[in-house]
Order: structure tokens, then sequence, then C-alpha cells
């Protein structure tokens, strides 16, 4: 996996940015869901949003990225005084195909890169727009209430709440904060953020275009049949006990930060694994 500077992705940043903005002048943003198509108001035009992006867009963004990363296989060696750790919970609906997907709660937290330690958290829910009302399935599987996502608040501001948390750590850290994002899975920034972002026409932030899924570093570790497991099933592989609520985002971030902090105190070899230009 090339590890791209993350100066490059500010640059990328900035230009998903004018296509988002375009893509949503060609789309109303109101849109009738059925049977996992979009049925554009403004034109009857039916259009299955994520293959729409997937087609037209990403391959724009694949050649604007050669241009600003270039195509040597050459890594890019970073090193990083935090890590961020990253959970995301969403919609859903057991044995039915809920789409689009959406954010409901978005839990991150700041790790010392040296020491494991967490340094600070952060924590909101999020409000459903398109599925505002949480199906009993969903509630239960994610410890969430309704009233908790009533509360909540839209996606673009829970982005500029956690950037104004980063900032903040930044501030505190002397004025520089370098980190790479961390997860359990590629599903956090390559599947719902990306595409929450894209039909809502949120510009996703630059740090979440690449990222480093904890799995694999842990599978090295203790076995590559972890690729598979979730994350309460690798902290008992690690001799940990589960600590918190089973459920819920907060919980499962500080479960995996403890993971991550296991992973530094044994010197394992942490790297970027993936990126959205690698779709």
């Amino acid at each position: 996996m090339k590890v791209v500077p993350m100066e490059t992705f500010k640059e990328l940043n900035e230009w998903h940015g004018v296509v988002l903005d375009w893509f949503g002048k060609g789309l109303q943003k109101q849109m009738l869901v059925t049977n996992n198509i979009e049925k554009v108001q403004d034109t009857g035009q039916l259009v299955d949003i994520q293959r729409w992006w997937m087609r037209n867009i990403m391959p724009s963004v694949k050649q604007k990225s050669h241009a600003f990363c270039g195509d040597n296989n050459n890594e890019v060696t970073e090193s990083y005084d935090h890590f961020v750790i990253v959970d995301l919970k969403a919609t859903g609906e057991k044995g039915v195909n809920i789409n689009p997907l959406e954010i409901i709660e978005f839990s991150s937290i700041l790790v010392d890169a040296v020491t494991g330690q967490q340094a600070s958290t952060f924590h909101t829910y999020v409000c459903p727009i398109m599925h505002p009302e949480l199906s009993e399935f969903c509630k239960e599987y994610n410890g969430i209430l309704q009233t908790n996502v009533e509360a909540g608040v839209m996606l673009s501001e829970a982005l500029q709440m956690h950037q104004a948390w980063l900032k903040e750590a930044e501030t505190k850290n002397g004025g520089s904060l370098s980190f790479a994002v961390v997860t359990w899975g590629d599903w956090d920034c390559r599947t719902i953020l990306m595409q929450e972002c894209s039909f809502k026409h949120v510009t996703i932030p630059y740090y979440f275009y690449q990222w480093i899924n904890l799995k694999k570093p842990f599978a090295e570790k203790f076995g590559d049949n972890y690729l598979l497991a979730p994350v309460l099933e690798a902290v008992q592989a690690a001799g940990l006990k589960w600590k918190g609520c089973p459920k819920g985002g907060q919980s499962h971030a500080d479960n995996k930060a403890r993971l991550l902090e296991l992973l530094i105190r044994h010197s394992a070899k942490l790297y970027i694994t993936d990126n959205l230009l690698a779709m």
C-alpha cells in the first residue's frame, strides 16, 4: 500500500469539494427512496447514487490523484505523534437492505503514538434524515435510543465538531498534531463515511482519505484468522476483558484504543493499510 503524504490529501480534498459542489447542483437534495433506487424529483430520472458516483466521479478522483501523487510505487514514510481511533454506527434493519445507510453515532479517541495512552475523546450522536425513525433492530444492535439521534446533529456539523476537537488537541500539543486515523476494518472510512458524504454533498475531511485498519497489524501479531474477527473477539484473544457497555460507539472506540495500546507496547508495525484512492 502506497502511503500518500497528508499535504497531498489536503490538496485533493479541496478539489474533491469542488466536485461535490458540482454534484450537488446537478441533483436535488430531496429524493424518494424505493427499492434501493433514488428518484430525483426535478427530472424524474432514476439514479442509483452509489453506482452513479463510482461510474462518473471516482474515475476523475483517481485521475486527479495520479496528478497529485504520481504513479511510482515508492512509499512515503510518515511518523505520527498520535493516532485517532474512529468508530461509526449507522442505521440498519435485520434482513433488509436499507439504502442509503446513515451515520447515527460518531466516536473518536486521540491516542499518544509513543505511550498508547488516551489523550482525549470525542463523541456525538448524528441525526439521520433519510430514515429518521430507527428500527428496533438498530436500537438494540447499537444500544442507541430514538431520543439520542433526535437530539443529535447533522453529519456536516458532526464533522466540523470533530475538526474543532482535533484543532484543540493540536493547540494543546504545542501547535502541531500529526496523526493517522485508525479503524477496525475498512467500513467506517471506505463505505459509510464516503457514501453518506457523497449523497449529502459533504466534503470528506482529508485525514479520512487514508487509514490504518487495525485488524491487519493485530492479525500479524495474533494470527490471520482475526482479519475477520469482531473487536470483542480480538479483545478476548489479547487477554483483556471488555471494558464498558458491550454495545455503543464509545465503548467500542475505547476497547479498540486498548488494543492499539497493546500493539504499541509490543512494538507492532503500524502502517497505513488502505485509502480511498485505491478503490
